[in-house]
């Protein structure tokens, strides 16, 4: 009995805590600044070809846009299909804005033509950083309700957020996901932070959207991460002994 009266406040304070994280992010999407749906960019790419890569979704906002003309055939050159990219502009993980869906509904979008791939790209956060930045958990909360959006046995790569001008919260975000990854075997980090903070020439003046050159440089650092993350094929099942039949009788040979 007294068990039971020591839990049930931990339980109230946590669905308490739920509640509250989740309210601030609904609050966070109605308060922003609305967004004509016709002026902002989205993309969705299909290609059904089977390819020796095996098949990936990519999932993303105004960075995987910013060049989406060239990330479907840098993903062909690296063998993968087939393949099925979802983007959008000022796109956020699981709040949607006016005109802009989350990503959580970009991937149940890709899901809902049939593809289902064992291997998925996030590149989402970027517009997560500073709404995520308070109250504490709300990064944790926005991260694994995607995660366990796209469930088990998938293999998940997020690439990480890169914003000189939140650099604080940036990092933050990105240390989360550090942390999850630690008790997720299943999810893998894609450091675009360093990289693009070595390579400042690639980042516009706004500090987060890449150039021309950039923008090739992040679709195939993209690749190449999602080439190396890949999860391992089944092995082929054992094969059994063959029994021939020999001139001089029974022989069991084994291959």
């Amino acid at each position: 009995m007294s068990f039971r009266c020591s839990q049930a406040p931990r339980r109230w304070l946590q669905r308490r805590w739920r509640l509250a994280v989740a309210g601030f992010l609904v609050v966070t999407a109605l308060t922003a600044p609305p967004a004509a749906a016709a002026l902002l960019p989205a993309s969705y790419v299909v290609d059904s070809q089977p390819r020796m890569a095996g098949a990936v979704a990519i999932v993303g906002d105004s960075l995987t846009v910013s060049y989406i003309a060239g990330l479907p055939a840098t993903l062909r050159s690296a063998g993968f299909g087939p393949f099925q990219i979802e983007a959008r502009s000022a796109r956020r993980t699981i709040v949607g804005l006016p005109g802009v869906t989350p990503g959580i509904e970009g991937v149940r979008h890709i899901r809902s033509s049939g593809f289902d791939p064992p291997l998925w790209v996030i590149a989402l956060g970027t517009n997560d950083i500073n709404p995520t930045a308070r109250p504490v958990g709300a990064a944790d909360l926005t991260i694994v309700a995607l995660l366990d959006e796209i469930g088990p046995g998938h293999r998940v790569l997020w690439v990480n957020t890169f914003a000189a001008r939140s650099d604080a919260n940036a990092r933050a975000f990105n240390e989360r996901l550090a942390q999850l990854a630690t008790t997720r075997p299943n999810l893998v980090i894609a450091d675009w932070y360093s990289l693009a903070s070595g390579n400042r020439q690639w980042i516009r003046d706004d500090g987060v959207h890449p150039t021309a050159t950039g923008a090739v440089q992040r679709n195939e650092f993209v690749v190449q991460q999602a080439f190396a993350a890949r999860p391992a094929p089944p092995a082929p099942p054992a094969r059994d002994p063959i029994v021939r039949l020999q001139p001089t009788g029974l022989r069991s040979v084994r291959q």
